[in-house]
């Protein structure tokens, strides 16, 4: 028994000193004919190949970072809320200050001139067409201011016509007489006519070769007036339209 357990010590002494002399034999650099991926890559830290980066250290100067992103902070519920509310209460604030001033805003008109028209009859007055103009375009200017008052924005007739009438100047370009040819049917938009041709006929130099035979000029006046639109508080405005012959 002795000489067994001489032996198996001897064995197991044997063996150990074969597994150190092995750990010692190892070489401590890897052998040379490993692939050199095998081996870790020595990293710069000023490299601009693409390197993995484990300490915040090792990041270089701002060439080589970009500042970051800002990032938007979505709305949460409890705000989009709010923003709800407040659109509803800005909503009822603007309707109320609307109703409130349904008279100034709704309906609310600027002061806008009658439109007008004016025509030449015949190849005389065209022909004289400067001298023609001036008395219609005067005449015009006085029916348009007289107008408003006459009529009072009132309605006028469905069948009314035009106004038919002969005036008379003398040398000198003064007016001297109206006579009517033919009624518009309305009282008042004959009178305005007349009164329009009273304050609008008239001249300072008008040409000589227009004359009549008997020295004076003779005009041949259409004047008629019509209702054309009407306004939320039921005023009426008017179109007026001048026609002049030189007889």
């Amino acid at each position: 028994m002795n000489t067994f357990a001489i032996l198996l010590g001897l064995a197991i002494l044997l063996g150990l000193a074969v597994a150190i002399a092995g750990c010692v034999s190892q070489p401590s650099e890897p052998p040379s004919d490993l692939p050199a991926a095998a081996a870790p890559a020595q990293t710069n830290p000023n490299s601009d190949q693409p390197r993995t980066v484990t300490d915040l250290s090792q990041i270089s100067s701002s060439r080589d970072v970009q500042a970051p992103m800002p990032q938007l902070n979505s709305p949460d519920s409890s705000a989009a809320g709010s923003a709800h509310i407040s659109n509803v209460e800005v909503q009822q604030n603007v309707e109320r200050l609307f109703v409130s001033k349904v008279n100034q805003l709704r309906y609310r008109e600027g002061h806008a001139d009658a439109p007008g028209d004016t025509t030449l009859l015949n190849e005389k007055a065209r022909k004289f067409s400067e001298f023609s103009y001036q008395l219609l375009n005067q005449t015009m200017t006085a029916a348009r201011s007289i107008e408003p008052d006459r009529l009072a924005g009132r309605k006028l007739p469905v069948d009314i016509a035009p106004m038919v009438l002969t005036a008379v100047m003398d040398s000198q370009g003064r007016l001297t007489e109206i006579s009517i040819d033919s009624h518009s049917g309305d009282r008042q938009v004959d009178q305005i006519i007349i009164d329009s041709c009273k304050q609008g006929l008239w001249s300072r130099n008008p040409p000589q070769q227009a004359l009549g035979t008997d020295g004076m000029y003779r005009l041949r006046i259409r004047g008629y007036i019509r209702a054309y639109s009407i306004d939320f508080k039921g005023r009426y405005k008017y179109q007026t339209t001048l026609a002049l012959g030189v007889l």
